[in-house]
């Protein structure tokens, strides 16, 4: 397991930002992800809040209550909490390559696993579909968060404040809802 940037409520004051960025980051290599999967999934279940509920889906990830245990464990995580967004993160990453790994790296499939459940992913394959609007949807916002992680460090250093300020964006959203 990598040691992932510091995720304390310390640490974090400063810009919460670039700690969400880096330990995606982490974890994308950590768990032999495609680049930019992490911040994409993240962007598109909950625009960034790490306080975000949907019914029994919680936290930056999304991540459904009943799944949260099995995913934490595989995580590496005896103690979690959703709503901790290195946790959420985690245990996204964790979902995800196990999705990936059991269906040979099939992403649109791994993508509908995690968004609808396994059972719903087979429903619709077994209706001939191939992809879903969230999976495109996450497909489609990679490459933007691809370049967050990039291989030299000037671009590295221009996406990842692109990135950023796009996070930086949907935090200043939610804080306006919560000061509401």
């Amino acid at each position: 397991m990598l040691a992932l940037p510091s995720c304390s409520p310390t640490a974090l004051a400063a810009d919460p930002t670039d700690g969400m960025i880096a330990t995606a980051s982490a974890l994308t290599e950590e768990y032999d992800l495609p680049a930019g999967l992490l911040l994409a999934v993240a962007e598109t279940e909950s625009d960034f809040d790490p306080d975000c509920r949907t019914g029994k889906c919680w936290g930056l990830m999304q991540i459904h209550s009943s799944y949260a245990k099995e995913y934490a464990e595989l995580a590496g995580l005896d103690d979690y909490d959703l709503f901790d967004y290195c946790d959420s993160l985690r245990i996204g990453a964790a979902m995800l390559a196990d999705y990936m790994d059991r269906y040979q790296g099939d992403l649109h499939y791994s993508l509908m696993c995690y968004n609808l459940g396994e059972w719903g992913a087979k429903a619709k394959r077994a209706d001939g579909v191939q992809s879903t609007g969230y999976s495109r949807k996450v497909v489609g916002k990679m490459d933007k968060w691809a370049d967050a992680t990039a291989e030299t460090e000037e671009t590295q250093e221009t996406a990842a404040l692109t990135a950023a300020e796009t996070v930086r964006s949907a935090l200043s959203r939610w804080l306006e809802v919560l000061m509401k």
